[in-house]
């Protein structure tokens, strides 16, 4: 059995769902306008499916 390390950025794609260009340095205005975080969610059903 091989081992798979799986890395997952917890913030990715919360800009662009709040109308901002990315959320590098603007992770509090991307909470602010009401971003959550999904990435590990969506990381975690796909490796489920695997």
């Amino acid at each position: 059995m091989r081992t798979v390390g799986v890395v997952v950025n917890p913030i990715a794609g919360m800009g662009g769902r709040v109308g901002l260009k990315g959320t590098d340095g603007n992770v509090e205005a991307a909470r602010e306008r009401g971003a959550e975080q999904r990435a590990p969610e969506r990381a975690r059903d796909a490796l489920d499916a695997l």
